[in-house]
């Protein structure tokens, strides 16, 4: 059935993607219809698309024709204050149509226009009111741009200070940290921004600034030192309390106090001389002796109308060393919900004399739930297992010890070692020990072994086994070593059995260079008198050999 007599336009395309000033994005496309809607494919008519009156300008509205019905507009270009606008579409003898409402949105950046005007206060300060600057298209509307928009100087001499070029945010430009640099007096500013005209804003006055202010984050910074080390250092800020440009920044003097002990400080600049900048007070005091010193520095700065100073106090205390447990108890066996009280002994290394204990020291277990330990270093058991319990110190050295918490019942694989450091040379005598605590032992298979390999950069054989003795021991022993992997198999018997601190074997160590050890004990089988097996309820130990 063919198409009736042309008598309707329809859409197909409907116009968008409207900025002013630039050519549609969708171009509309119009049908010639027959009274039921058909498409007139032998239509030719031309159509012509109009804009409603006030809504602006339309430009490339060539009247289209029609080619097999269909009429496309190739460059309509719409021009005014952004909104919502709608073409209509004519052809004479046919009914006219009206597009779907689309928004005109700005176009290109084509005017630079002040929306605030800057007002100055002083020299070398923001302006109170900054300056506030729109990219406008050829109607007027504040486009979306993000280009940069530069300040300079219009009129009036000096430079400008801050953030001269600022990037536009949705068409507008804020120049929020620029300052005027140079002396009082009227000034003006000219806006660029590229293929934009520029625009001058209204003059303003600026007074001169007030002088700089040398301010510093601290007046009176505190050192301390053992006496005999060597330097310390301790950053002072210093920046500009007032509004002149603070440069220069120079020390011009440091009087000691005591005067006979001078020459024990320098101030430097390490971030360089103009503020914001750092101070750098560097203490060394090799030749000082225990007491308490100052020094007073005074500062310059070319802008600042006066110096100022700070004064640094350093104190100078003993050379003092903490040893937390003595060699007898730096590892310690300590039952659950038992205690165990390790020493602390501070002593001037200058006299060799014990002092009283170092007030600084605060004490703190690696892992609570195996070992507590409360402000007096006295350790409590809490759950089987290892941890280290240390003491830490504010001025001194930190030490610790070892807490071995055992399970509650059950035979404890342990031996003889309470102390954990060793020097290069040293012979360790090792004794293997099975606590029995009240069983009766009739077999015990157990290894006793330690890493080949040691540290970042192994080191090969840094422990060495190089005696052995089981003739001290209650059981018959039959021992096994490998030499490759250092481990060591003990197995021992007894017909009757055996029971109390039961001594397996005594080992010689030699430690042969500086390294960090752990010798591991593991039983393989514990059997009683009675051959029921004692394994599952026992407790196994690890030492830790740290050797310098």
């Amino acid at each position: 059935m063919s198409p009736g007599t042309a008598s309707q336009l329809a859409i197909r395309t409907q116009p968008e993607g409207a900025s002013s000033g630039l050519a549609l994005r969708t171009q509309p496309v119009i049908e010639i219809h027959d009274a039921a809607g058909n498409l007139v494919t032998t239509a030719g008519q031309t159509v012509s698309v109009t804009l409603a009156p006030g809504a602006g300008t339309l430009t490339g509205a060539t009247p289209a024709t029609a080619v097999n019905g269909i009429a496309t507009f190739t460059s309509l270009v719409l021009t005014g204050l952004i909104g919502p606008r709608t073409l209509t579409f004519s052809s004479p003898g046919l009914s006219a149509i009206t597009s779907a409402s689309f928004t005109l949105s700005a176009g290109t950046p084509a005017a630079l226009v002040i929306r605030t005007q800057p007002v100055a206060s002083t020299a070398y300060a923001r302006f109170t009111t900054p300056a506030v600057v729109e990219l406008r298209d050829g109607s007027g509307n504040v486009t979306s741009s993000n280009a940069t928009v530069t300040a300079s100087l219009a009129s009036g001499d000096g430079t400008l200070g801050g953030d001269a070029t600022v990037a536009a945010v949705s068409g507008v430009a804020t120049f929020t940290t620029l300052t005027v640099n140079g002396g009082g007096g009227t000034r003006s500013l000219q806006f660029t921004s590229p293929n934009v005209a520029p625009v001058a804003s209204a003059s303003f006055d600026v007074s001169d600034a007030p002088p700089a202010v040398i301010a510093l984050s601290s007046n009176a910074p505190s050192l301390r030192l053992v006496v005999g080390s060597g330097t310390a250092s301790q950053d002072v800020q210093i920046t500009n309390g007032g509004v002149f440009p603070l440069t220069n920044l120079a020390v011009q003097s440091i009087a000691y106090n005591p005067a006979t002990s001078s020459g024990w400080l320098s101030a430097t600049f390490p971030s360089g001389t103009n503020a914001p900048a750092t101070l750098r007070l560097t203490v060394s005091a090799a030749s000082l002796a225990v007491g308490t010193y100052s020094a007073t520095v005074v500062l310059s700065g070319s802008g600042a109308s006066a110096t100022t100073s700070l004064t640094l106090s350093l104190t100078v205390i003993p050379a003092y060393v903490n040893a937390y447990g003595t060699a007898a108890n730096k590892i310690g066996l300590v039952g659950v919900g038992s205690t165990f009280s390790p020493s602390l002994v501070t002593t001037d290394i200058g006299s060799g004399n014990v002092v009283a204990p170092d007030p600084n020291i605060t004490f703190a277990s690696r892992i609570p739930g195996i070992a507590s330990v409360d402000a007096s270093g006295r350790i409590t058991g809490m759950a089987p297992g290892e941890t280290w319990i240390v003491a830490t110190s504010s001025v001194y050295n930190a030490d610790s010890v070892l807490a071995i918490v055992p399970r509650n019942n059950g035979l404890i694989l342990r031996t003889n070692l309470t102390t954990f450091n060793a020097q290069a040379g040293d012979v360790i005598t090792v004794k293997v020990l099975i606590d029995t605590r009240g069983a009766s032992v009739g077999a015990a298979t157990v290894t006793f072994s330690w890493s080949p390999w040691v540290g970042t950069s192994p080191i090969n054989g840094s422990i060495k086994l190089v005696a052995m003795n089981t003739s001290a021991s209650p059981m018959s022993v039959v021992t096994a070593f490998d030499q490759e992997l250092n481990i060591l198999r003990i197995t021992a018997a007894s017909v009757t059995g055996v029971s109390g601190v039961v001594e397996l074997a005594t080992l010689s160590l030699r430690v042969n260079a500086p390294a960090k050890n752990i010798l591991y004990l593991d039983a393989v089988e514990l059997l009683a008198s009675d051959l029921s097996n004692l394994l599952p309820g026992a407790t196994v130990t690890q030492y830790p050999v740290i050797s310098k």
